[in-house]
């Protein structure tokens, strides 16, 4: 929200003195960065992607460049891209199985998991903290 207030010129974003210690930031947590910038609705909105490739090509983000290349990160990306016609194949495939294979199995084969988008992701750790906060809520009595 800083850099919202800067003049959005090219120069003055190459220089904002948020970007090195964000970068340094988002290194750390790779996985947390990437499915936060990839989420369709800030993909979508160029003040987040336009930060979000610069940070990329800093120098200092080569942790996250090489997190984003990597094959969890690949596969995340093409879930994004390709959400909705996965969608559109996945509710085709519901409605007519005759080999009597599940969705899902049948799209693993193509190397498609239907929760690497970064908000089934998002929904699955809620549903997992929810599972944890239950199991230590039961152990206490």
């Amino acid at each position: 929200r800083l850099e919202a207030v800067l003049p959005r010129y090219r120069p003055c974003e190459l220089i904002s003195p948020f970007r090195e210690p964000l970068s340094k930031y988002l290194n750390r947590h790779c996985a947390s960065a990437s499915g936060f910038f990839l989420e369709e609705h800030r993909l979508g909105n160029p003040m987040y992607s336009d930060l979000f490739l610069d940070l990329l090509k800093r120098d200092e983000s080569a942790p996250l460049r090489k997190y984003m290349s990597g094959r969890e990160c690949t596969v995340m990306l093409l879930n994004v891209c390709f959400e909705r016609p996965l969608a559109i194949i996945r509710s085709e495939k519901n409605s007519a199985t005759p080999t009597g294979k599940t969705t899902s199995s049948s799209l693993a084969a193509y190397g498609i998991n239907q929760w690497n988008s970064p908000s089934s992701q998002r929904k699955l750790e809620v549903v997992r903290q929810e599972i944890e906060m239950k199991h230590h809520y039961l152990s206490q009595k």
